[in-house]
């Protein structure tokens, strides 16, 4: 494809142009027909509902982790007194309700629709989901978009003078993940599996062991039984 944006050409191996081509960061041209050199008007807007939706899915991921993390770290839970999880578990939600430094406009998520149910006359509910767990306020996060979209995204994603609550969220995970908290519990318990393994077959052994004498004993008491028999068939015949 050959075009030309705002008087400079272009040319492409597809008619699909994206950034990397078109030079328009976070754009892409779906080419659909030749124009015969007429000059086509694009006008570009940002996707405001597809953010929402984004931020929307990542409040629900949230809010669905920190559900099955306290299910397994509580009384009775398979991970039951691991303490480092609980204390990423209390480290992530710190993220995503405390204020950061060097935001300029935003510093919470609770200033962009982002936080936990509000306490009033139809809600005074103090269950651990609705301390846990975040809601989303679409109609404020538009409303925080439309006035700043850009300290929004310092908010979310960093600027010059912040990492962004997502990015610190990233790190976090990323550290757990990467020879933090979940490969170390990775290598204690497959060493704890291999300990048992090992016992395991121990026991197997001995048990192997112990059958094994058992067995000649059974076969001793036969060959007794079978002899005091014919003692006593002879003894009865003189």
């Amino acid at each position: 494809a050959r075009f030309s944006i705002n008087g400079t050409y272009f040319s492409s191996t597809s008619n699909t142009i994206g950034s990397d081509v078109s030079r328009l960061k976070g754009l892409t041209i779906n080419l659909k027909g030749l124009t015969e050199g007429e000059k086509v008007t694009l006008e570009v807007e940002k996707d405001k509902e597809s953010v929402a939706n984004a931020v929307s899915s990542i409040v629900d991921a949230y809010n669905e982790l920190m559900k099955n993390v306290d299910e397994s770290i509580k009384i009775g839970g398979q991970l039951h007194g691991e303490s480092t999880l609980r204390m990423l578990r209390n480290e992530l939600r710190n993220l995503m309700t405390s204020s950061i430094m060097g935001a300029s406009v935003y510093k919470n998520l609770k200033q962009i629709g982002i936080g936990p149910a509000d306490a009033s006359l139809n809600n005074i509910s103090t269950s651990h989901d609705s301390i846990v767990s975040l809601k989303f306020d679409k109609d404020k996060f538009l409303q925080a978009y439309d006035a700043d979209h850009d300290a929004l995204k310092a908010l979310l994603m960093g600027g010059d003078t912040n990492n962004g609550i997502l990015i610190e969220v990233e790190e976090l995970i990323e550290g757990a993940l990467e020879g933090g908290y979940f490969t170390s519990a990775e290598r204690s318990y497959q060493k704890q599996v291999s300990r048992l393994d090992d016992k395991i077959k121990k026991q197997n052994k001995a048990v192997e062991k112990y059958r094994a004498r058992l067995e000649a004993k059974f076969a001793s008491m036969d060959l007794l039984i079978a002899q005091m028999q014919q003692q006593y068939s002879s003894f009865m015949v003189t």
